[in-house]
């Protein structure tokens, strides 16, 4: 995409002919120099700070248009129920993390109230198709599973997006069954040992995915201890090294390991002594 290249180096245009030449599709504006040679040109969308709703709508539909022109060239991944709800993702074969952002706005009683900045959200109910079978879907914020279904060898999940909300969806393609933690019988102070955790699939494998975990260490007295927090399970595994602090107090020590996108727990205890 190369609009507004009203001016290019030689040796820019040089490079951007041979991509051409390799198959890469050029598309730019009005603006874009003649002496570039595109594929598709299309109509640049300027803002008018008169018009920012009209403006919003312009640009909407010059995305449908795009995308309906390159679509025998750049698949659709993602598509939402309407323009307002804005996708992007990151991921694996295995995995896709989903990023749902509500831009669904109006004008407010602020800057509003002069007709040039919507800057009051509001709520979005809809939902997001992703282009590839999943088995479960996460709610990585909610930390919950919600429903997923099938269509035409998609995935469709429905959200409801609160004014300038979004969310943070996971796509599996096996759903997580259960947690497993290991932690030693015996910890003795100012010695190190290891806590083991893992997110399994009902068929005893590891969620091969990036998965957020919480693990908290509780001594006897009450008190949080080092190695509690936050961690991310890479393949659905994840191990801590720690040293016992030396004036730990003696007595069973508990660990709790919380999957933070299905929200199940495991705990497990040992015990600290000398």
């Amino acid at each position: 995409f190369v609009p507004g290249l009203e001016a290019v180096q030689e040796k820019t245009l040089a490079q951007l002919n041979r991509l051409r030449a390799r198959g890469v599709i050029l598309v730019g504006d009005q603006f874009t120099t003649p002496a570039l040679m595109l594929d598709l040109r299309v109509k640049s969308i300027a803002r008018k700070n008169s018009d920012p709703a009209g403006t919003k709508k312009q640009l909407q539909q010059l995305g449908r248009e795009l995308q309906l022109k390159l679509k025998k060239y750049l698949p659709q991944e993602m598509s939402a129920s309407n323009q307002d709800i804005v996708l992007r993702s990151r991921g694996s074969d295995k995995a896709d993390y989903v990023f749902v952002v509500n831009d669904k706005r109006t004008f407010g009683n602020y800057v509003g109230q002069w007709k040039l900045v919507q800057e009051k959200g509001l709520k979005n109910p809809g939902s997001v198709t992703v282009n590839h079978p999943a088995a479960a879907a996460y709610d990585l914020v909610a930390h919950k599973m919600i429903p997923l279904r099938r269509k035409d060898g998609s995935s469709v999940f429905d959200v409801e997006l609160v004014p300038g909300g979004g969310k943070l969806i996971l796509l599996l393609d096996r759903k997580i069954d259960h947690l497993q933690l290991s932690v030693p019988p015996h910890v003795a102070r100012g010695k190190a040992f290891r806590i083991s955790c893992s997110v399994m699939s009902a068929d005893q494998k590891e969620i091969p995915a990036i998965l957020p975990i919480e693990l908290t260490i509780v001594s006897s007295d009450g008190r949080k201890l080092p190695g509690s927090g936050y961690y991310a399970a890479c393949n659905g595994k994840f191990q801590l090294q720690e040293i016992m602090a030396t004036n730990a107090a003696l007595g069973k020590c508990r660990v709790t390991f919380r999957c933070l996108a299905s929200g199940k727990v495991q705990t497990a205890g040992f015990e600290v002594g000398d």
